[in-house]
């Protein structure tokens, strides 16, 4: 600024020309120099300084990139300013160095602007940053917001100072027309862009605040099916966001084009044929784009639930309009379009029988079995509180064979790992049956021609 005040006292004393032009010229000097003094040494100070300003210690490309390359970007834009003053200077045209002393500045306000709007957006997510959260904040969307209109609006200032004011190549009229025209385009343009930043916002709040709870295999190779957070609309809302969108950016699009003084009739009567020549030619993709609406609409599977469909299953980590994603236990990914697959097993839904038979001795007690197998369930009730739906009981007697009695157990428990339960019942069972007496199958034994004991062959 200061460098920009002195030469105005030349001007002022209505000094000759070439006088004004050396004046110029020294600014230009003590500009660059003024830009390239401090900032070599301190390159690596705000090399870092522009790293740590990364929220949540994400560096992204490009700010790593810029990181990287701030001083030749900024003395690139130094040179090429200092230039362009040389050239006003010595050619005496005052207006392209009023107009680049006036670009200058409007860079350096819409800079500063969007900075302050940046740190106001982020400052309310640092939190949840800071916790590892990445949950979009109503703060963060107006300041991006905010930001496009700010950097619309400098461009069409500069845009106007340089053809209007300093260059002279559109007159003031003509400008004016222009601005009349494409007012309302624009207005549509930005709402659109509104509108479908507010769609992803929402989408992306939901998302980030109802986690899935993933279904899981235990290193037994169970499947642990947990869908606390597979709520339905959690699995519709990316379908919801890719429509919305679409339907959005169409809308915009054909309303811009109306507004320009395009006839759209043309256009949509060419899109019904074009939407019906491809739905003729491509009947496997209207197959799975409608079997997998369907799907949706008859809630068959959720984000996070395991599932089998065909020769495939695992956990759904996703789909699109054609297709469905499944992560195998093993960690592999399935892509099952909609049309092939099928019929479904959900793993993950309302409640789990457990079913598992002891091989008891041929003496034992039934009712003693019942009585103990009462203790034991209501233990596992007491411990497993609400996972047990219908307590452990003896179903009957499955298979008798020689040396033994197939008993077999039952109980019912939600989706959460029920070979856990399984696993705790066995082993409660046979310390219960161990105490009160009740042995498990042995082999036979038979006597041997020497007289001595040996067990039965198998």
């Amino acid at each position: 600024m200061a460098l920009r005040s002195w030469i105005g006292i030349p001007i002022s004393l209505h000094q000759p020309a070439p006088l004004i032009s050396a004046g110029l010229l020294i600014n230009n000097l003590l500009f660059m120099t003024s830009f390239f003094l401090p900032a070599i040494p301190a390159r690596d100070a705000v090399r870092r300084w522009i790293e740590n300003t990364a929220i949540g210690g994400s560096i992204s490309p490009l700010r790593g990139w810029l990181a990287a390359n701030w001083l030749t970007i900024g003395g690139t834009l130094v040179v090429l300013v200092a230039a362009v003053h040389a050239y006003g200077a010595v050619k005496g045209h005052a207006s392209v160095v009023a107009g680049l002393t006036w670009t200058v500045q409007a860079v350096e306000a819409m800079i500063l602007i969007c900075a302050l709007a940046e740190f106001v957006g982020r400052r309310s997510e640092r939190a949840d940053q800071a916790a590892k959260r990445a949950i979009p904040k109503l703060p963060g969307l107006m300041s991006r917001m905010l930001r496009v209109l700010i950097l619309l609006g400098a461009a069409t200032y500069i845009i106007r100072l340089w053809a209007v004011d300093a260059l002279q190549v559109v007159s003031e009229d003509t400008w004016g027309r222009f601005a009349n025209f494409a007012i309302e385009p624009f207005i549509a343009l930005f709402a659109g862009y509104l509108a479908v930043s507010y769609i992803n916002y929402l989408a992306a709040r939901y998302l980030s605040t109802h986690p899935v709870s993933a279904t899981q295999v235990n290193e037994n190779g169970e499947v642990i099916a947990k869908s606390d957070g597979s709520s339905r609309l959690r699995t519709l809302i990316p379908i919801i966001r890719i429509t919305a969108n679409a339907l959005i950016i169409v809308m915009m699009t054909l309303l811009v084009l109306s507004q320009l003084g395009f006839n759209i009739t043309p256009l949509l009567a060419g899109a019904s044929v074009i939407g019906l020549a491809i739905s003729f030619g491509s009947q496997a993709l209207v197959k799975d784009i409608v079997s997998g609406v369907l799907f949706l609409a008859e809630d068959s599977f959720r984000v996070g639930e395991y599932i089998e469909c065909g020769n495939s299953k695992g956990t759904v980590a996703g789909f699109t309009l054609r297709s469905i994603r499944l992560r195998h236990p093993d960690g592999q990914i399935y892509t099952v379009p909609f049309g092939q697959i099928g019929e479904i097993i959900n793993y993950s839904r309302d409640w789990a029988t457990v079913k598992f038979n002891m091989s008891l001795d041929r003496d034992a007690d039934l009712d003693d079995v019942r009585r103990v197998t009462k203790t034991v369930a209501a233990d596992l009730k007491a411990d497993f509180k609400d996972r047990v739906l219908d307590p452990l009981k003896v179903q009957g007697v499955k298979d008798v064979t020689d040396n033994a009695i197939v008993v077999q157990f039952m109980l019912t428990s939600l989706p959460n790992d029920p070979g856990e339960i399984e696993r705790v019942a066995r082993s409660r069972l046979l310390k219960a049956f161990k105490e009160e007496g009740i042995s498990l199958s042995r082999l036979p034994w038979f006597t041997t021609a020497t007289g001595q004991q040996a067990p039965a062959a198998t």
